[in-house]
Formats: C-alpha cells, structure tokens, sequence
C-alpha cells in the first residue's frame, strides 16, 4: 500500500513541529499541565470549527459506543504520548534520540501486536527491516 503524499507530509510537518514545540516548552516551564491545557484547548476549538464547517453533523447525533471507547482511548494515548515527550526532553533527552528511541519500541510492539494478535504475517524481509531500523537507531542515538 502506498501512502498518498498529502497525508504524510501532513505527518511529517506536524511531527517536526510537534517534537521542536515540545523542546522548547519542557526547558521553559516546570510543569506540563498549563502547556497541554493550552494544547488540547487549541485542538479542541480547531475541530469544532472544522466540524461546523462541515455542516455539523457531529452535532445532532450520539456518536456510537465503538466511537466513544475509541476516542476516550485515543485520548489517553495522546495524552500519554504528549507527556512522555515532556518529561523525557525536561530530563535533558536529546531531540533526536527521544523521538527514534520510541518510534522504534513503537514499531517493535505494533509488531508483535499485529502477528500475535491480528495475525499480520511476519516475513523475512519484515524481520530484516525492523532489524536494519534497530541498527540505524542505534546509530543515530550513539553515533
């Protein structure tokens, strides 16, 4: 599957922005609490307004159960995720190595989560790939 190149330069504009914001925001302040106040107030007001813009049919329906438990988790996630960047460039991590570091251990537990739980096939090529990104990882941390 080829990703469209719209979306992933979405991606990775909003990665290098994401990862350079939240640098600079964990050497300015003492705690994250103000910072993703801030940050969720602005995404919240952003997808109203997009939604709206839409016609707002979020607006005169229930979303389903599937939908809340999704968006309840995903929201936790996030929240896990923005913190954990927080703390972890406050503790003085390197730009670089904190945002390899864990989209390797992402990758690696998607992983197994995909052959053991969702029965994704795991090839030779995959295994080899994953192993080239760990070394490169570990280039790019120690190197």
């Amino acid at each position: 599957m080829v990703l469209p190149v719209l979306p992933l330069l979405l991606i990775i504009g909003s990665g290098v922005v994401y990862h350079v914001a939240q640098r600079a925001a964990a050497g300015a302040s003492s705690s994250p609490w103000p910072l993703l106040t801030l940050t969720y107030g602005v995404a919240f007001v952003a997808c109203l307004a997009i939604a709206w813009a839409e016609g707002g049919a979020m607006f005169r329906r229930v979303p389903e159960r599937g939908t809340l438990l999704a968006g309840v988790a995903l929201g936790m996630a996030v929240l896990g995720v923005e913190l954990g960047f927080f703390l972890a460039y406050r503790a003085g991590s390197a730009l670089n190595s904190v945002s390899v570091l864990s989209n390797l251990g992402v990758t690696a537990a998607l992983a197994v989560i995909g052959i053991a739980i969702i029965g994704e096939a795991m090839s030779a090529a995959r295994l080899c790939g994953i192993g080239l990104a760990a070394g490169a990882a570990w280039l790019i941390v120690h190197g």
